[in-house]
């Protein structure tokens, strides 16, 4: 199969960059305390630093609201660093936010 000469390859930091905004957006469109989130999300690499990667993706496991209630900022965080650490490197897919930037 020959490569598409009109397919966009991006960088890794455009691909972060792509991704952030995705999940950003998406989190506004869920939650009502977008600032709870933006907070969160500028605190969780501190937690990582002090706390490590387990415990800090144990804590929003934690604190995430179950089903049948409303998103809260725990939940929609471990929810965007699962799809941002499960994109799949052989397509250059970041899950839904990849094929919506097409």
């Amino acid at each position: 199969m020959k490569p598409d000469r009109h397919a966009v390859h991006l960088t890794l930091a455009q691909a972060r960059h792509q991704a952030a905004f995705g999940f950003a957006e998406d989190a506004k469109r869920k939650l009502k305390d977008f600032s709870r989130y933006v907070v969160l999300v500028k605190k969780f690499p501190a937690m990582v630093t002090s706390n490590g990667l387990g415990q800090a993706l144990a804590y929003l496991s934690a604190k995430r609201n179950k089903e049948g209630k409303e998103a809260n900022a725990e939940g929609c965080l471990l929810e965007h660093l699962g799809k941002w650490l499960t994109k799949s490197e052989e397509n250059g897919e970041l899950g839904c936010y990849a094929r919506r930037m097409r």
